[in-house]
């Protein structure tokens, strides 16, 4: 499969689709496809999987303990599963219903799921976009935080609209979280 049709079937599976182009572009080089034939133990109940699966073709059937009283689970294109962690070994079987085409990324490659922000990402507020520049709010004690303005701002050196409600959104988010 070629890298653009992967990027663009990574940018319709529902959980991808809050990541940034760039973040979907990554994952589609370092994916690697899979093939089931019906039949086939996707994984078995008990053992870990080689990370998270995404439904590239066909259907698989997600079974066990767990859905003893509601039955079979069936998944389709755009589905996925396996996003546990490494240690944990899921408590179901997931066995490919028809041919079946995964798209598999590595749980060493987990951390892609997760969009970079100000709020996790791991370097300071010089490396961050414009937006989370601006958005930043430096706590200073409670209820007060400084924050910058555009850097292309008028000499006022107050912030007007727009950018006071996200920060006074971001503060509040601050302090509900209980973030540093």
């Amino acid at each position: 499969m070629d890298q653009e049709a992967v990027s663009e079937f990574l940018g319709q599976v529902p959980l991808l689709q809050r990541l940034p182009s760039s973040s979907v572009r990554k994952i589609a080089e370092l994916v690697e496809v899979r093939n089931y034939e019906p039949g086939d133990y996707v994984i078995r109940e008990g053992q870990n999987g080689e990370g998270v699966y995404f439904i590239w073709d066909g259907q698989a059937e997600v079974s066990g303990p767990v859905y003893a009283e509601e039955g079979e689970l069936h998944l389709k294109k755009y589905d996925y599963f396996g996003h546990g962690t490494d240690d944990s070994a899921p408590q179901v079987n997931v066995t490919a219903l028809s041919k079946l085409t995964c798209i598999v990324l590595q749980h060493g490659n987990r951390h892609l799921l997760q969009p970079k922000s100000i709020w996790n990402a791991d370097g300071t507020p010089a490396d961050f976009s414009l937006v989370e520049q601006i958005l930043h709010l430096e706590p200073l004690e409670a209820d007060l935080f400084r924050g910058i303005t555009l850097p292309d701002a008028p000499i006022f050196r107050q912030v007007f609209g727009g950018q006071l409600i996200g920060q006074a959104c971001i503060s509040s988010s601050i302090q509900d979280c209980g973030l540093p």
